[in-house]
């Protein structure tokens, strides 16, 4: 009888980093933010075994800490890790701005398992990151060609190129082929519905879209009361005394936030910035959103909570300021502004005007059935659970305006607002005129800026086609089906 040989005893070494990780988790879920961020950063420097190296890593991404995070993955011995890990290290990598250590990553998964469809999908999406859209259509096709049913490269394909008949029907054979309900199936719905549409074949695009959203918002943990009250709770609690400078005033920099709702054109503007010689551009993160969770000692799924919201009164907004400034300072590469694109930030505006009085605002303003329909058809990964209903995408959309119209009060001369159809059909004078609000001189690079900066958000594929006028709008052929949508703006 063969007796397997018992587990090698841990080192005290090791133990103490897995327990210290597992009493992060603890603090996390009960939403003790400092607790948890301190037992994560006692693991640093410990040599502890590869299982507890991925934990660390990823709960270093959880709290935010990019930098502690790109120098863990530069300093680790992934030579033996499993390509699961190397594929999760290198979007982590990919997030942070290192676009070169998620390429290591992802290339050290693919010698590792040639024929795995994720590596090859990884692979791709970081292509797309990079803007080599060929190789990165070549690269989901191999996934495919390697497993036909990996849904995420059907949705990947979707978002790139042109009307592709064979892609519609490839997709349509997977969907009998796929778990009725699962993540599957949202996948290959929400890439159905785009091949369709670019096919004009409108009846069954809807179906698809339809279908898509249902199961989406059965799945997605979105409570959309407290959403709505979340908007009363920021108005009640950023007046404008509250609002009042009180950050930190000895920095030089300025940064630059680029809100509004999510497929608002955010992207295109950040990409203009971004040839401009003075400004950097840091892309999208949660910076701010984990300097917030730490001041108040509260960790929330979100941008935002009612307990971080109640708790903003006794914060200490000069420190939140300098330690977002101190964390943001590897990224701007020491120009006097970066800008930061994450959308959500329209939520945090009061929080950071309050916390960084240098700070100024581009606020993107598109129509709001083009934006709320994009938002309909785009399936996000963990975040906009209102943006799969047509009456809570809505409701939405009203406290958002309601928002911003409150912070023009109580922030007079520190936002500007950027009409999107403006921005792409008159670039150069909307973009003097956001020259001239930054206090910075117009340059005409910023007009063809730099194609091969990295793109790493929804958008990346179109973003790479330049910037083009907005023909016929994608939700005019469903406008019948999409009057609960446009009834409840127009309310």
């Amino acid at each position: 009888m063969n007796i397997p040989a018992p587990p090698a005893p841990r080192s005290s070494n090791e133990s103490h980093a897995a327990a210290l990780l597992a009493q992060a988790r603890t603090h996390l879920r009960a939403g003790r933010y400092r607790a948890g961020r301190e037992c994560v950063l006692a693991v640093a420097g410990s040599h502890a075994e590869p299982n507890t190296q991925l934990e660390y890593l990823r709960l270093l991404s959880a709290f935010g800490e990019e930098q502690r995070a790109l120098e863990a993955m530069r300093g680790a011995d992934a030579a033996q890790w499993p390509a699961p890990w190397l594929l999760e290290c290198a979007m982590i990598a990919s997030t942070f701005g290192d676009q070169e250590l998620a390429r290591t990553f992802s290339t050290q998964a693919l010698r590792k398992k040639p024929a795995d469809a994720a590596a090859h999908h990884v692979a791709a999406t970081l292509q797309v990151f990079s803007g080599d859209i060929s190789a990165a259509v070549a690269g989901f096709e191999r996934a495919l060609a390697l497993a036909p049913a990996y849904a995420p490269a059907h949705w990947a394909l979707a978002q790139i190129g042109v009307a592709d008949a064979q892609r519609a029907e490839r997709i349509i054979a997977q969907l009998t082929r796929v778990a009725s309900g699962g993540d599957a199936e949202i996948y290959l719905q929400f890439a159905l519905h785009h091949e369709l549409h670019r096919l004009e074949r409108y009846d069954e695009a809807w179906n698809a879209l339809e279908r898509g959203c249902a199961l989406k918002r059965g799945r997605v943990p979105y409570d959309h009361r407290a959403a709505l009250a979340l908007f009363d709770d920021l108005i009640a609690r950023c007046s404008l005394e509250f609002c009042a400078q009180t950050g930190v005033l000895d920095d030089d920099i300025v940064p630059v936030f680029i809100i509004g709702m999510f497929r608002s054109g955010t992207s295109v503007l950040e990409g203009v910035l971004s040839g401009h010689s003075q400004i950097a551009d840091i892309g999208e993160n949660y910076a701010f959103t984990a300097q917030l969770r730490l001041a108040a000692d509260h960790y929330c799924a979100g941008d935002l909570d009612p307990t971080i919201v109640a708790r903003a009164a006794n914060l200490d907004f000069a420190t939140i300021g300098a330690q977002y400034l101190a964390q943001s300072r590897v990224r701007h590469r020491e120009r006097p502004l970066f800008t930061e694109k994450l959308p959500s930030n329209f939520l945090n505006a009061g929080f950071i005007a309050k916390a960084l009085p240098r700070a100024k605002f581009l606020h993107l303003v598109r129509d709001a059935r083009d934006v709320c329909f994009s938002n309909l058809r785009m399936l996000y990964s963990h975040v906009n659970g209102y943006s799969y209903d047509q009456r809570e995408l809505a409701d939405f959309h009203r406290g958002y305006r309601l928002l911003m119209a409150h912070w023009h009060r109580v922030l007079p001369g520190r936002m500007l607002d950027v009409p999107y159809r403006e921005l792409v059909t008159d670039t150069e004078r909307v973009v003097r005129g956001v020259c001239d609000f930054l206090r910075v001189p117009f340059e005409p690079a910023m007009l063809d800026p730099d194609a091969q900066r990295a793109i790493t958000t929804a958008s990346a594929a179109q973003i790479r086609d330049g910037i083009r006028p907005p023909g016929k709008p994608a939700w005019e052929p469903y406008a019948e089906k999409l009057q609960p949508l446009f009834r409840a703006l127009e309310d």
